[in-house]
């Protein structure tokens, strides 16, 4: 069944919509796993994989304390990591932190939880170890924080390939790196620089490496696979705030980022979700996910039945999830939602507008699958020592059958405020309506506004709550 969700929040007094102005977030850098395959690689890989694709050439190698990761690397040229070796084993540090990650990394995603291993992989690169390829990423037009390349099929065959596959990462994750822009000039290429750069893309990528183990399809495989992604990087490094630059463009263009888009560039900022789902459900959820992908279920499919096992869906999960998405920022509840939802920006609403008591308004539009609408109204008071009141509505199209099969198809909807015929629900003193071409549900919360009691000239003044 298709719905359509509302969450509708009354609340005493305006708050302030998160405006700060920045140009679109360039969504290219974050990850070019999607970007290249077998069949296209990254320009500078193929230049240094030889001998038909089955080693690479690099002038250096170490191998991780583990002994499950080959670090390939240089010490000359444009692509040589820093020189400095300042615990004098003969390995630059940076590649000994590099090795150091990388084999913490494989202990979360593997090890704590119980995820395949890509390791040990086929005998690519001359050895059993997973190889890491370092070079200078961030400096051209395909210049990302890395790319997990597939290489090579995993046997037997099931119904979606399954590959081995390496790594490859930046030599420095400096913040000079400068990414040609369109127009000519440069931007810089990493938000997250240094040692915490390079520990969020051993999170990120690596756990690609796990996704690819298990297979999936290729039609929506995108979206998900980047928000379980962006999800390691906190999971492995509860320090690190790289992902809250795809929330903050999201929270103020939430109509970039429809959830049911299998496009990997919507993906990015929905690690947040995993976050949520996380904490109701617990992490198994995301190997369950993975297990029923390499039993043939689309990853949308996986993604609701692994959360059928805990009685719950999608959809269900949708609506309280809009919940969690309001209560950033300066609505944040310390202890709940969230664990940094004080640090993420107000969302940003689509639509404003101010009505006086006692006039109705209406709004209607179009949603795609599983995207985010939030609209405000304040409602003046005829009374100057009353404050305002203000009507959050954050409106959602749960179109799952559209998700499954990746069609994008608008849905309308209609909200009328107040409703006169008191057919639907009761918010505060007023009644509300919500029409729609889909079915849908809804959840309202009431917070009564404030009367400023007036006194004596010389008394102390106090705010009274309305009764």
């Amino acid at each position: 069944m298709n719905k359509i969700i509302i969450t509708i929040i009354f609340f005493a007094s305006a708050v302030l919509a998160f405006s700060q102005e920045e140009a679109d977030l360039d969504l290219t850098t974050k990850c070019g796993t999607s970007r290249f395959n077998e069949h296209q690689r990254h320009p500078k890989v193929n230049q240094i994989l030889t001998n038909e694709n089955n080693s690479l050439n690099t002038s250096n190698f170490y191998i991780s304390p583990s002994k499950k990761f080959k670090i390939n690397y240089y010490m000359s040229g444009v692509d040589a990591v820093e020189d400095v070796d300042l615990n004098q084993n003969g390995v630059p540090d940076y590649i000994d932190s590099v090795a150091y990650y990388f084999d913490y990394v494989d202990s979360i995603e593997v090890g704590v939880l119980g995820n395949v291993s890509p390791s040990p992989d086929d005998g690519f690169n001359g050895g059993p170890e997973y190889d890491i390829l370092v070079f200078d990423l961030g400096n051209d037009d395909y210049a990302s924080y890395g790319l997990c390349s597939p290489n090579g099929p995993v046997l037997p065959p099931k119904i979606f390939p399954r590959n081995y596959s390496f790594i490859t990462i930046d030599n420095n994750y400096s913040p000079l790196d400068r990414k040609p822009r369109p127009d000519g000039t440069t931007s810089q290429t990493y938000t997250t620089t240094g040692i915490m750069g390079l520990k969020v893309t051993a999170a990120h990528e690596y756990f690609h490496a796990v996704q690819f183990m298990y297979g999936g399809s290729q039609n929506d495989i995108g979206s998900i696979n980047e928000m379980t992604s962006v999800y390691m990087e906190n999971r492995c490094f509860p320090e690190s705030r790289d992902y809250l630059q795809y929330v903050r463009d999201m929270f103020r263009n939430f109509k970039k980022y429809p959830f049911g888009d299998g496009d990997p560039n919507v993906g990015y900022a929905y690690g947040i979700y995993y976050h949520y789902i996380t904490s109701k459900f617990g992490e198994e959820i995301i190997k369950r996910q993975l297990q029923l992908a390499e039993l043939g279920l689309y990853k949308f499919d996986a993604l609701d039945s692994s959360l059928r096992k805990h009685n719950s869906s999608l959809t269900e999960t949708w609506d309280e999830f809009l919940t969690w998405v309001y209560y950033t920022g300066s609505r944040a509840i310390e202890g709940k939602y969230f664990k940094d939802a004080a640090i993420f920006p107000d969302i940003k609403f689509t639509f404003t507008d101010e009505i006086r008591k006692n006039e109705n308004f209406e709004i209607s539009g179009q949603l795609l699958p599983y995207e985010i609408r939030p609209l405000r109204y304040t409602i003046g008071k005829d009374n100057i020592f009353e404050t305002p009141d203000t009507l959050d509505f954050i409106i959602s199209n749960t179109d799952f059958v559209a998700t499954q099969r990746q069609l994008m198809e608008l849905s309308d909807f209609r909200l009328v405020y107040p409703d006169l015929s008191h057919s639907y629900k009761k918010l505060c003193d007023e009644y509300y309506l919500i029409t729609s071409s889909r079915s849908f549900t809804d959840t309202s919360f009431c917070h009564p506004g404030y009367i400023t009691e007036e006194i004596a000239p010389g008394t102390e003044q106090r705010a009274l709550p309305e009764v």
